[in-house]
């Protein structure tokens, strides 16, 4: 996705400048894309879109399924929200 590509061109610029990499967390759907992209066993490996079942589970049970995905959405946008603005500003200025 072009999330994915964004996060991938952000992480290679940190390494160039000497910067650690910085992954979204795993209740995020770009932390959880990435975690399956790195975890995922390289010999059964199948590409995947973004899906909530790659999100990390709520704390506790939801059984009404609209209401559960609206919960993992809200969360996943103040995890995102949140690791966004501890790293906004924390991309070097292009290399060359």
């Amino acid at each position: 996705s072009a999330a994915t590509g964004l996060l991938a061109g952000i992480n290679l610029s940190r390494i160039l400048s000497g910067l650690n990499a910085e992954i979204p967390p795993p209740t995020t759907m770009l932390g959880a894309l990435y975690r399956y992209m790195s975890e995922a066993d390289p010999a059964h490996f199948q590409p995947m879109n973004a899906n909530f079942g790659l999100v990390d589970d709520l704390p506790h049970v939801i059984r009404d399924k609209k209401r559960k995905r609206e919960m993992i959405a809200e969360r996943s946008l103040a995890a995102m929200a949140e690791w966004s603005e501890t790293y906004s500003g924390a991309v070097p200025n292009a290399v060359g």
